[in-house]
């Protein structure tokens, strides 16, 4: 009966479904079957699985207190070490195939759920199909790595469709561990408590307490409070800027200012990171402000956060850009479906190409990977100037909707029934804005 069900199911996608469920399952298999035969090569999984066993053992976590020559260092919170503590029992091959699983079944649910309830536009079937082949070539790395990037942008997707579903204690809460796995995803929580600050900013708050407060709970409390003292001093250590132009320097705006060659040392560019931090709290702010739909105002926010994390984050490498690949996903879709400016629609098209390449690039001995080394940060400048272009453009439009709508006169008297007045308020805004698609269909 089941298997009926299926093949039921399954005869009853379209030709962009049913390809989309076969690229992503041919790549899920071919990467769980690469790290079956070879589970420490190209996996960061022994990290986690180590932090868990030693979190279990309590036993010291954080360099220069523990080290292994043959593994990379754990900069995780104690909390993230309780969550891969049941991981540590699995063998490494299992453990690999089933944490890449896991990944992806978090990532693939949470990017639905997404799509279903923020993005702006509602999708139909084929859209949401072309939506997850987009989003696929910034994620190949993070899945066949087993990096946690995959589920740090689960939990960010997660937030953003909790907040636009009134789930505000499920939204705080996915959001905080995000924070509580990599520092930086804070900058999302804080631009929610800026645009939501009843609903979500104290949940928020809570939800960051009673996250450094439970692997108290867990685990001896001198070895946990000794824990966070080793994971700030790593933190605190960890100083990337410094680094020589090499495959080993983060991909991010710092870099591309390096090979541009403009001079500027790393105070400036500390300045640099706030003002660009502040310009996106002023914008979403000045969304709030202008009564965005939340659809819009979600969508733009999640975008600006993700394009600041992987372009002023502390630690962007080639796989932290899967925490923009719903993005530019979206943002190619919307080009598609949009009829702005051509040159408007056209700056999407010209990241995803530029992401596209890096990818490609990345299979080159390391000689050639050497020479387009600013290839993901200059993608990740185009599509920030993109957004930024995108959101100002609708600030203006959607004042000057305001301002027009304030002076036009809805249908009176014999003329003023639901459907005529419901008429005049749908056609003074962009369909995107009322929560319908291109055709009229409802969420």
């Amino acid at each position: 009966m089941r298997l009926e069900l299926i093949r039921r199911c399954w005869l009853d996608r379209n030709w962009l479904e049913k390809t989309a469920v076969l690229v992503w399952s041919i790549v899920l298999i071919v990467v769980c079957l690469r790290v079956s035969i070879s589970p420490r090569a190209h996996s960061v999984f022994a990290i986690f699985s180590t932090a868990g066993g030693h979190w279990r053992h309590a036993q010291d976590l954080y360099y220069p207190h523990f080290f292994d020559p043959d593994l990379d260092h754990f900069r995780y919170s104690p909390l993230a070490a309780t969550l891969f503590a049941p991981w540590s029992i699995l063998s490494g091959r299992v453990g690999n195939v089933v944490w890449r699983l896991f990944s992806a079944g978090l990532y693939l649910s949470a990017l639905a759920w997404w799509a279903r309830t923020v993005v702006p536009i509602c999708l139909n079937r084929s859209q949401q199909a072309l939506l997850f082949l987009l989003a696929l070539p910034l994620s190949i790395g993070c899945l066949n790595n087993g990096q946690s990037n995959v589920i740090l942008i689960a939990l960010l997707l997660a937030g953003a469709a909790g907040v636009h579903s009134g789930r505000w204690n499920l939204a705080a809460a996915c959001v905080a561990l995000a924070t509580l796995f990599k520092i930086y995803p804070i900058v999302f929580g804080l631009l929610l408590a800026l645009v939501f600050p009843r609903r979500f900013a104290t949940r928020f708050l809570l939800a960051l307490v009673l996250g450094l407060a439970l692997p108290f709970l867990l685990q001896r409390p001198d070895y946990v409070a000794r824990q966070y003292a080793h994971w700030w001093d790593l933190l605190m250590a960890d100083n990337r800027l410094e680094r020589p132009i090499s495959n080993m320097v983060s991909r991010d705006l710092w870099l591309a200012i390096r090979l541009a060659g403009i001079p500027m040392n790393s105070s400036g560019y500390h300045v640099l990171q706030v003002f660009m931090g502040g310009g996106v709290a002023l914008v979403s702010l000045a969304g709030r402000l202008s009564a965005w739909p939340q659809h819009r105002l979600l969508t733009m926010i999640f975008s600006m956060a993700g394009c600041w994390m992987v372009l002023c984050g502390p630690a962007t490498e080639s796989c932290t850009y899967i925490l923009v690949a719903p993005i530019l996903a979206w943002a190619v879709l919307e080009a598609f479906l949009d009829h702005g400016p051509l040159w408007s629609r056209l700056i999407p098209w010209i990241s995803f190409a530029l992401f596209v390449f890096s990818q490609t690039i990345s299979w080159f001995p390391e000689q050639v990977r050497q020479v387009f080394l600013g290839i993901l940060p200059v993608a990740g400048i185009v599509l920030w100037l993109g957004l930024v272009e995108s959101g100002i453009r609708d600030l203006f439009h959607n004042f000057r909707v305001a301002e027009w709508v304030s002076y036009s006169r809805p249908p009176r008297g014999a003329n003023a029934t639901p459907l005529a007045i419901g008429e005049f308020q749908r056609l003074r805004r962009p369909y995107w804005y009322s929560g319908e698609s291109a055709d009229g269909a409802k969420r």
